[in-house]
């Protein structure tokens, strides 16, 4: 029973930080404008965006990636991103020849273009 109490107080935990997280992000509005117009910006350009994370950040590099190459909420001619992480071989291929700390700044060293856009 004493069990079963704990995980509901650890589960109203977690959607209570929840809540409390998307309410502070009301507060942030005007910088989530600020970063959307900047991917647009690029995007009009003909810039792309280079996305990188470790762990479950890699995940949700991959998945931005993905959402901006796919359709997310409009149907609309993919928009060129890529996630750094991705790339099995690389990952591990610049980690073995120059370290873990060269594999996403090497990546971006052989990418990058003037006016292109990183998400890290």
């Amino acid at each position: 029973m004493r069990d079963n109490l704990e995980n509901k107080a650890a589960i109203v935990q977690q959607i209570e930080d929840s809540i409390a997280l998307n309410k502070a992000l009301i507060t942030q509005v005007d910088t989530i404008i600020g970063i959307a117009d900047q991917l647009t910006k690029a995007f009009r350009r003909g810039n792309q965006v280079l996305l990188f994370g470790n762990g479950g950040s890699a995940a949700d590099a991959e998945h931005i990636a993905c959402e901006l190459a796919g359709k997310f909420y409009l149907t609309r001619e993919p928009l060129p991103a890529i996630a750094l992480s991705a790339n099995s071989a690389a990952l591990t291929a610049i980690a073995n020849d120059s370290g873990y700390h060269e594999v996403f700044s090497r990546q971006l060293r052989g990418l990058l273009d003037k006016g292109d856009v990183v998400i890290g």
